[in-house]
């Protein structure tokens, strides 16, 4: 198949979690598609994605441009079309490639259905990844004061019209939890969504013969971002304490880029904060545990797949599980509440034959569901629903 694939960022360097899943499922699905690119970022591209495309076509990211004053920025502010940028640069590269004569529209992650309307007599799979409105519903019910309240209400708004709006336009959409396909096809009745959910590099995160630097903790990953921040911050301040009343030893190793200001607060003798690293596996590999305690967000965890294909032993709550092939207290234990975690964390530090025999199901369980070949497998059946699907007729 000819593919045209739209991505709100070139995939490369493989930093996050958006530039993992799109570029493993481009690297394996280009053995069979000629796959083409259109992607936000400075060319050159990067070398890494030469031999993946037939061609690429980067724009620059703009600056922000002026909003008008404060009343028609208050007003644009509730529009549906405010909730992702619209760039003019791109959608004319887009509309340049003639997407109709395609044989499918490849649209990675939800930014990039704000050019749909220029998708008209194409056939599109929306790979969406994760619903949006469930986050939204998340803040506005945590919202402090009135103001706060008025602004996640608006927001939550703006989200769920922008994914009634777009989403219509789609053959097929992809996310990665059931959870999120359960609430997109609410909102899109008829709507094809299906589960694709992320795989892992088995080869590159792979069981390590390091020696345990014990008792030790680790949780991984982009330290600026809000779940992320949320969770480390709840364990840290409620969990860590339990643990070390039991444990006095015990270090939790907070691994991840861009660390906001109150997790780098949190350093201590406890408590290491490592912004961002070169390579995660030497602490995945050293960690006792690796511990993932996130309290909101939705969509499936890649640092949790990452640790079980290094053969670790995970402990993690029901939030952050979502997605994911569970055995419970065969290949992750499951727990929530300060209280249960606490007393979970200190009973598997003191019995490494169970820290053993867990990871080794986790790295089996990654081999069976979660390697890339088998995730773009399913990703190409979906590309494929979405190809012999009638055509796109309308624009928005």
């Amino acid at each position: 198949m000819r593919v045209l694939f739209l991505a709100h960022k070139a995939p490369f360097p493989l930093r996050d979690g958006y530039n993992l899943h799109n570029y493993h499922h481009v690297r394996e699905l280009a053995r069979r598609h000629e796959i083409h690119l259109v992607a936000i970022g400075a060319p050159p591209p990067p070398p890494e994605l030469a031999p993946l495309f037939r061609s690429m076509h980067l724009f620059p990211a703009r600056a922000p441009t002026p909003r008008g004053n404060r009343l028609t920025r208050a007003v644009r502010s509730f529009s549906v079309h405010e909730v992702f940028d619209c760039d003019p640069r791109v959608l004319a590269g887009i509309e340049a490639l003639r997407p109709a004569e395609f044989d499918v529209v490849w649209t990675g992650g939800i930014k990039m259905l704000v050019y749909s309307h220029c998708l008209a007599g194409a056939r599109v799979l929306g790979d969406v990844a994760d619903d949006e409105t469930g986050p939204a519903r998340t803040r506005l019910a945590n919202s402090r004061g009135a103001t706060e309240l008025l602004r996640n209400a608006r927001d939550l708004s703006k989200i769920t019209r922008y994914q009634k709006l777009f989403f219509q336009h789609l053959a097929v959409c992809t996310v990665v939890a059931e959870g999120d396909r359960d609430a997109i096809a609410r909102l899109n009745p008829g709507l094809d969504v299906r589960v694709v959910s992320n795989g892992v590099d088995h080869e590159y995160f792979a069981p390590r013969d390091e020696p345990e630097e014990h008792p030790s903790l680790v949780f991984e990953g982009n330290m600026g971002f809000a779940p992320n921040v949320e969770g480390v911050l709840y364990f840290a301040r409620e969990v860590l304490p339990l643990v070390l009343a039991r444990e006095p030893r015990a270090k939790l190793y907070v691994v991840g880029k861009d660390p906001a200001p109150a997790v780098r607060e949190l350093e201590s003798s406890s408590v290491h904060v490592t912004g961002v690293v070169d390579d995660v596996r030497p602490y995945l590999a050293r960690g006792s545990l690796f511990v993932c305690p996130l309290v909101s967000g939705t969509g499936i965890k890649n640092k949790i797949l990452q640790a079980w294909s290094m053969a670790k032993c995970v402990v993690a709550t029901s939030k952050s599980c979502g997605g994911l092939v569970l055995e419970p207290d065969r290949n992750i234990v499951v727990a929530d509440g300060s209280q249960e975690l606490a007393r979970t964390l200190v009973l598997l530090l003191g019995d490494p034959e169970r820290r053993r025999a867990l990871g080794a199901r986790a790295r089996e369980t990654v081999l069976e569901h979660y390697t890339w070949s088998k995730k773009s497998a399913e990703m190409d059946a979906a590309l494929t629903a979405a190809a012999n699907a009638p055509r796109n007729r309308t624009g928005t």
